[in-house]
């Protein structure tokens, strides 16, 4: 046990970034998994849920973020795919149903600064939509970006939430 929780009632959420068409995480998705990889160190009977599916026919992302961290040292058996999301709403809706399954209780997602607010809070529908009472914290990746590009970042991902709440 860690910090007195079940195994498996923490899960550390990683929402899916561009891959190379050969499979080669993109710099924001490397930088993702190595904070994910510091959030597993610091609590070792987290699971780790990796979400992510194919996108403009480039491989799956949750099956190539599982192999980098399998080649860092995480045990296999603590990782969690699921493949078939192809944004950041659908990430939050299969992994609503896959923490459900899991019997979680409490979540870390991590994802960039830039992207926090949208993440979280279509996570958070979805959790509730399913009536799961959940505690949600982030982890916040570094990014790459300077003053101006996380600027923008930040407009396209509010005109992005937009869209996505219209959602059903």
């Amino acid at each position: 046990m860690t910090n007195g929780a079940p195994l498996g009632s923490h899960a550390i959420l990683v929402f899916g970034a561009a891959v190379d068409h050969d499979g080669r995480p993109h710099r924001p998705l490397t930088l993702r998994l190595y904070r994910a990889l510091a959030e597993a160190a610091a609590d070792p009977r987290a699971l780790v849920i990796v979400s992510g599916g194919r996108v403009h026919g480039r491989p799956a992302e949750a099956p190539v973020m599982r192999e980098w961290l399998v080649a860092r040292g995480l045990d296999a058996a603590r990782i969690v795919v699921e493949p078939e999301a192809r944004s950041t709403y659908e990430n939050a809706r299969h992994c609503a149903d896959l923490i459900a399954g899991q019997g979680v209780r409490r979540v870390t997602l991590v994802t960039e600064r830039y992207h926090i607010l949208r993440s979280r809070l279509l996570l958070t529908r979805a959790l509730a939509a399913r009536r799961l009472r959940v505690e949600v914290r982030i982890s916040a990746a570094p990014d790459h970006l300077g003053f101006f590009e996380r600027i923008t970042r930040c407009f396209k991902e509010l005109k992005k939430l937009a869209w996505d709440l219209w959602s059903p």
